[in-house]
């Protein structure tokens, strides 16, 4: 059987990093979302164990410190935790599946440095923010977004601009964001040369 893939979408609070890969799942086959951890509490509108597996602070630091998670994040605003489950992604990689998950700059260059997953396995792809004022009316139209997450957020556009110049060298592809059908485009070609 053929191995499965692990596509990384990297990329700054509203670049549309959820609602490509929301699309790229509805029109490619045997591409499926990862099901990543967190200690957040469930939004309204979210399912257990589709969008998260919600679980408390206590259980995810246990998970991270068994070294359970072959990503895994702290969002800064809420204090919560985020983490992606080896064993979901390897099983879902021998079973020959592609699956996509978003992530930060960070847990890329995590996994890379410190060999948590082949390299053959996982592709990653930063999606590049357009202006700052364009990113600043995208995040004004997601009505979950609570105003200090949008503040703080904008304060920290340049630190994770920085982030980018940082770790880009873990990239495999950079794609623009200033136009989402282009960047869908490109990534669906990207993740096709796996299927």
């Amino acid at each position: 059987m053929k191995k499965g893939h692990f596509f990384m979408i990297i990329g700054h609070s509203g670049v549309g990093k959820k609602l490509i890969q929301d699309k790229l799942i509805e029109n490619i086959d045997n591409l499926f979302k990862i099901v990543s951890h967190t200690s957040r509490d469930k939004r309204p509108n979210e399912i257990e164990g589709e969008d998260y597996y919600f679980i408390s602070k206590n259980e995810y630091l246990k998970m991270y410190k068994n070294k359970e998670f072959i990503m895994h994040y702290e969002y800064k605003p809420n204090n919560q935790f985020y983490g992606t489950s080896r064993v979901e992604v390897l099983s879902n990689i021998d079973k020959g599946k592609l699956i996509i998950d978003e992530t930060d700059e960070y847990s890329v260059y995590d996994m890379v440095e410190n060999n948590l997953l082949d390299r053959e396995l996982f592709t990653s792809i930063y999606i590049l923010p357009p202006k700052k004022e364009v990113l600043i009316e995208r995040a004004k139209l997601r009505k979950e977004i609570l105003p200090e997450e949008l503040k703080f957020r904008l304060e920290h556009y340049d630190d994770r601009m920085k982030d980018f110049e940082k770790y880009k060298k873990y990239f495999n592809f950079i794609v623009d964001s200033s136009d989402f059908d282009f960047a869908y485009n490109e990534i669906k070609k990207i993740i096709l040369k796996y299927n």
